[in-house]
């Protein structure tokens, strides 16, 4: 999971540094969220005329493109692309602005198929995904990394895709139950035999999917 401009300007920076393309980012279709940063006058602002007028500004097309032009181009940025989707549904709508904007072809107002966050869902399950991430991809990278690596050389068979994504050892239930309660246990040791023992989940998981995937189907 990821930020869109810290996916996007991490990609840029690689091509900077060599050229290469190696590094992308996707917003999947029905699992991405559309949201923007918020700008507000603080009550008893002693500049309120000043502050105004740079909110005025701010949402202003030749601010936008700050925001969503490439470098070098006519009101855009002089060194790095924010790589940041303009907020103003007008600029999208400027054809002749695809050739100067960062991501020419991402449109979040033309996205049909958006993910619909609900807060009492997850709100309370900040730190227990914060915990599902690292178990699930950082501490087990190396097995990950080589499952995937497996599955896309053999296209991807079905057998192999199953294992490697299986989500079933920390689906919601487990995340609001057994991981929360090690999360905020007073004894730490909790949370770090649980780390360890889903952490061995999910590696004995990846190696069978990187087995699967050498197995001709």
């Amino acid at each position: 999971m990821c930020i869109d401009f810290y996916g996007r300007e991490q990609s840029e920076a690689e091509r900077r540094r060599g050229g290469s393309d190696r590094l992308g980012f996707v917003s999947p279709a029905g699992g991405t969220v559309s949201s923007v940063d918020p700008v507000a006058l603080l009550r008893g602002a002693k500049n309120r005329a000043v502050a105004l007028a740079f909110i005025d500004w701010v949402v202003s097309l030749d601010a936008q493109k700050l925001w969503g032009f490439r470098p070098g181009t006519p009101g855009g940025p002089q060194h790095y692309s924010l790589r940041r989707m303009p907020v103003r549904r007008d600029f999208y709508t400027h054809e002749d602005w695809a050739r100067w904007r960062g991501d020419p072809d991402v449109s979040p107002f033309a996205e049909k198929d958006q993910l619909i966050y609900h807060a009492a869902w997850t709100d309370g399950l900040f730190g227990e995904l914060a915990f599902i991430v690292r178990v699930m991809c950082q501490d087990t990278h190396e097995e990950l990394a080589a499952a995937w690596r497996a599955a896309i050389a053999a296209g991807k068979p079905p057998k192999a895709m199953a294992a490697l994504q299986d989500m079933s050892a920390v689906d919601y239930d487990k995340a609001s139950g057994e991981i929360r309660a090690a999360l905020v246990s007073k004894n730490k040791i909790d949370e770090i035999e649980l780390a360890r023992k889903l952490a061995r989940t999910f590696r004995d998981q990846y190696r069978r999917a990187e087995e699967l995937a050498k197995v001709k189907q």
